[in-house]
């Protein structure tokens, strides 16, 4: 209904209502103006009742279009039928051709002629065809689409295959032909009947006719191995008729017999099976070549060498054959059983495989082999069990000029071993130094060793072994090729003969070999040979050595004590290493503290020698040794640092006898030197130790002394790895009551260049024990301490170069700090800085100083580890509630969102690695379905404050929940759970149920409601008059009155 419709309708009614409504008063008046006016009511209520009529009309259509819509609100209940496109087919038909006859049958019904039938895709159609006697198959031609295959070989006479129909149309034709007819000629064997190898038919059918001649291939021979021994032919009546036989093949220059057999022939190639009889049994021979002369006479015997791909080959189609398994697996197939002539198939393929020929086949006869022979090389290197049977077995070749036979037999194998003991365990015994594993052996086929088959290792206990069928039966040399640890090389060869089957074990050679020992040779000379050589009170007799197993010399061996000319020895060592120390010095001389480290672990000679050499210093009233540097850590020449050598003093002499300083009373050095230290700390009187200075003082025998008076040392630049000592020693040179000189030799201490790191909780003072740090030095080298119950550590005798500690393991409970401490020790000892640490959320603070003495020091902070939120969404029931999502802030206000999660089917979800100290502001903010979120009484937001403390060394955390703290022995709702390395704050937070909504409401909802929503604005349009028909029918009377 249009808008124009509606106004008149809305004033037609204001009109009639008008006119019924002042009736009375118009017809009182009279005249003309009520005769009109009566006209026109009745004009109207005409209206009226054709406008009613419509409005039935509506009605009906009305109740049509509920009907309707009922329908509709009914029909999304039923389920909606499923529509299935049309199966697709494939036309399928099946033709016969050609002059032969047959029958062709699909799925076992015969087809006549021909065949056509539509299938569906995916169905299976099975063809067989099977030519009629005197007929063969000549084709068999497979059209599939656009693809075709044709099927054809020699003598075919029946076909069968399966098909699946597919989306391309197929077509079968299989053409017979008559079967063609031969000639063969056939010469008889004078000696054993063999029918002649290389006859030739004289004639050939009609159809041979049509096929061309294979052309002629040269003869070509495979390779064979050195002859191992003879055949003889002798036939099967000669073969019987002998006493006890001939002597068999069983090793090199014995004889096998070849005994022909059964007549076979493959086109015009005749053969015959061959019986060779062998020390390992009977076995079936195959003539080689097709073609050549009848085999007689006697023969060589070689090994033909597989590893060529036509040997291998001909030994695969022989197991194809002759090996019930592989011939029901795959010869029966290759060797096309059907035409009862495999013997011949097989002895054709061999043919071609040894020499290449085909000359005599037909040319579907030469495709024939050639498919045989693509098979047998295919199954060769794809089936598991031929493989197997290939590794099994030796193809034998026995040939003269006028034949070649070949035939196969099972390897005949064993194995051998051998035992490797010592032959002096007082050595050996316990001795880390000796090992029986790692000597290798070489197995040798000739005494001389000069062809080697096989190489054995022992293991730890000495033994090593083959194979138990390794190798092959016959006599073997074994011989040590390489000894094993601490051992010398066993030159001894050793015979074993392998006769029978069996475990390597049985054929065993025991080998008892001399281990090698050690000798520690000394030879002690003087420093000073210019003094003491001629000098009565100096002696190089007598100083005894003793020989330790261990560097701190506690586990004695033996002692060495030298002769006159100050040489010694200890032999008959076990292997290891030693040390040697002076324990008793020799006249004149004085006590060498020296530990020397001898090693006599390896070498290549029996007896391995060491010799250590022991230069003494004589002692000498001209002092030489004026000063010795000690580590201050150890007391001993010994360093801490790097090394104590290249430390340089300012030697002062003053011609004056003092305590103290004689320069703070003003006298004045005669002389002064700069002398270094060497590697044990000592300074002397020597040029070796001499940087710049005056020269020396001489005794009259020419050695290096010094007159009375006062020597000062001043230290001018410490060793790497320590640091400067200022101190200024005062040593004086006086003479006993005896009047002899004496220099006492002062020590200085030298203090290490060190590394000082305190450990503690960020935050407090409190020590940290157990915290591991790894100093890498400047050589690329690592140590590793770890703090101490201060929570203190040190690393000592910091080289020149570039240093890195960083710490790599923390105590439970707390957060590895990842700041890196570097800094560089320069040449003067001097320590520079390099890095600063950096704080985070996990990374405590660094504080780095160099101290006064020139040591560095850092107080290095962790901060507890970080813990894990793990919240439990429960209702009043104690019901799990998934689909919770709370919220955690950082911020009072709940605006800085940090991380949102929604509870799982379990009803739990987590907030990981949240910082100790830091307060987090957790609210729910969607509550799970059917559920309200809770807030408290005044209607906000329920906000849980959280802030969790810990001091992991006093084993203590807890957790502050809206002001209230809970720890490890709290219970309830909000508990610590977890361990001490990975604490976890545990909250229940309960929700109560509300009602539930019903779930309405489908994918018809919204049309249906506008539908509804349109008629319903439709039907108060057309609503009636509110005054109804008694007003007309008044009207009506007034008019009949």
């Amino acid at each position: 209904m249009d808008i124009h419709s509606f106004i008149s309708i809305f004033c037609e009614k204001e009109i009639t209502s008008f006119l019924v409504f002042y009736k009375i008063q118009i017809s009182r008046k009279g005249g003309y103006i009520k005769s009109a006016l009566i006209q026109s009511i009745n004009a109207m209520k005409l209206k009226r009742r054709n406008a009613k009529k419509e409005e039935k009309h509506v009605k009906k259509f009305k109740k049509v279009l509920s009907l309707v819509l009922a329908m509709a609100m009914i029909l999304p209940l039923f389920p909606t039928p499923e529509v299935y496109a049309e199966e697709a087919n494939s036309q399928f038909s099946v033709s016969k051709s050609g002059t032969g006859t047959g029958t062709i049958m699909v799925n076992d019904s015969d087809i006549g002629e021909s065949f056509n039938q539509t299938y569906n895709i995916g169905e299976t159609i099975k063809v067989n065809a099977k030519a009629s006697e005197g007929s063969i198959i000549d084709y068999v031609k497979v059209t599939n689409g656009e693809k075709e295959e044709n099927i054809s070989y020699d003598e075919m006479s029946e076909y069968s295959k399966t098909f699946t129909a597919n989306a391309d149309d197929m077509k079968v034709e299989v053409s017979f032909i008559k079967k063609k007819t031969e000639q063969k000629s056939e010469t008889a064997n004078s000696q054993n009947g063999l029918q002649e190898e290389n006859a030739v038919p004289n004639s050939k059918s009609e159809n041979e006719k049509t096929e061309e001649p294979v052309e002629e291939t040269t003869k070509k021979y495979t390779d064979r191995s050195e002859v191992i021994g003879t055949a003889t032919v002798v036939s099967k009546e000669d073969l019987e008729n002998k006493d006890g036989g001939v002597a068999l093949f069983s090793a090199q220059g014995s004889i096998a017999t070849i005994t022909p057999g059964k007549n076979h022939s493959y086109g015009s190639w005749g053969t015959c099976e061959f019986d060779v009889r062998t020390q390992t049994g009977n076995h079936l021979g195959f003539c080689a070549e097709p073609n050549s002369g009848t085999p007689s006479g006697n023969f060589q015997v070689s090994i033909l060498d597989d590893s060529i791909e036509k040997n291998a080959n001909i030994k695969a189609a022989i197991l194809c054959y002759v090996i019930p398994e592989l011939y029901e697996a795959l010869g029966k197939n290759i060797y096309n059983e059907k035409d009862n002539n495999t013997y011949a198939y097989c002895h054709a393929l061999i043919g071609y495989l040894y020499n290449g020929s085909l000359t005599g086949l037909s040319a579907s006869m030469a495709n024939g082999v050639k498919m045989m022979r693509d098979a047998v090389n295919y199954h060769r290197q794809t089936n598991p069990t031929l493989i197997s049977y290939m590794q099994r077995y030796k193809v034998y070749v026995a040939y003269n000029n006028l034949q070649d036979i070949v035939w196969i037999e099972k390897n005949e194998k064993g194995g051998l071993s051998i035992s490797k003991k010592s032959a002096d365990s007082t050595l050996t015994d316990a001795n880390a130094n000796y090992s029986l594993a790692g000597a290798e052996y070489g197995i040798y086929t000739d005494s001389n060793c000069t062809n080697k088959v096989k190489t054995i290792t022992t293991d730890a206990s000495g033994y090593a072994a083959t194979l138990d069928d390794e190798l092959d039966f016959g006599t073997y040399y074994v011989k040590e090729i390489k000894p094993s640890k601490g051992y010398e090389l066993d030159t001894k060869v050793y015979t074993c003969t392998i006769s029978s089957s069996g475990s390597a074990s049985i054929n065993r050679v025991v080998s008892k070999e001399p281990p090698k020992s050690g000798k520690i040779k000394l030879e002690k000379t003087s420093a000073k040979p210019d003094v003491t050589d001629g000098n009565d009170n100096y002696s190089l007799a007598g100083a005894e050595y003793s020989v330790y197993r261990n560097s701190a010399c506690t586990d004695f061996v033996d002692k060495i004590v030298t002769d006159d000319k100050g040489k010694g020895s200890l032999d008959n060592l076990p292997l290891g290493t030693y040390y040697v120390k002076e324990t008793k010095a020799s006249k004149g001389y004085g006590l060498d503290t020296t530990i020397y480290t001898v090693d006599v672990t390896s070498g290549n000679t029996a007896v391995i020698e060491k010799t250590i050499n022991s230069k003494e210093i004589p002692i000498l009233d001209p002092v030489t040794i004026i000063l010795r540097k000690v580590d201050s850590e150890t007391g001993q020449g010994t360093p801490k640092g790097s090394s104590l050598e290249n430390a340089q003093f300012r030697v002062k002499y003053y011609p004056v006898i003092m305590d103290t300083d004689p320069a703070k009373s003003g006298h004045t050095p005669t002389k002064t030197w700069v002398l270094k230290t060497n590697e044990d700390g000592f300074l002397a009187l020597d040029d070796a130790y001499k940087v710049s200075g005056d020269d020396f003082f001489y005794s009259p025998t020419g050695s290096v002394g010094l007159p009375y008076g006062t020597l000062t040392f001043e230290e001018i630049k410490a060793p790497e790895g320590y640091l400067l000592n200022p101190t200024i020693i005062v040593s004086k040179i006086a003479s006993t009551s005896s009047s002899n000189i004496v220099y006492n030799e002062p020590i200085q201490k030298e203090n290490v260049l060190k590394m000082d790191i305190e450990k503690i909780q960020a935050g407090t003072s409190k020590p940290i024990k157990g915290v591991v740090f790894e100093h890498t030095k400047p050589d690329g080298s690592k140590e590793t301490l770890t703090t101490d119950e201060n929570g203190q550590l040190s690393f000592k005798g910091l080289q020149w170069g570039n240093h890195t500690v960083k710490e790599i393991s923390a105590p439970d409970g707390y957060s590895l700090n990842t700041n890196k401490i570097t800094f560089t020790v320069g040449t003067d000892n001097k320590i520079t800085i390099t890095s600063k640490g950096t704080e985070t959320d996990t990374n405590g603070n660094i504080k780095i100083t160099v101290t006064k003495d020139g040591n560095i020091s850092a107080v290095v902070e962790d901060k507890p580890a970080p813990y894990d939120l793990l919240i439990h969404k429960v209702n009043e029931k104690d019901k799990v509630l998934e689909g919770a999502e709370f919220t955690l802030y950082s911020d009072a206000e709940c605006k800085q969102e940090i991380a949102k999660a929604v509870s799982k089917s379990d009803g739990t979800l987590r907030f990981d690695d949240l910082i100790v100290g830091k307060t987090y502001y957790l609210k729910e903010t969607k509550a799970p379905k059917g559920y309200r979120i809770p807030v408290n009484p005044d209607g906000s937001d329920i906000v849980y404050t959280i802030k969790a403390e810990s001091v992991p060394v006093d084993n203590l955390f807890k957790v502050i929940i809206n002001g209230k703290e809970y720890d490890s022995s709290s219970t309830g709702a909000f508990k610590i759970t977890g361990t001490k390395a990975d604490r976890v704050v545990d909250m229940t937070i309960t929700n109560h149920t509300t009602k539930k909504l019903p779930e309405t409401g489908s994918y018809w909802m919204i049309p249906i409601l506008i539908i509804g929503a349109g008629l319903m604005i439709y039907g108060m349009r057309k609503t009636k008059n509110p005054h109804g028909d008694d007003e007309d029918k008044t009207m009506d009377t007034k008019k009949e009155e």
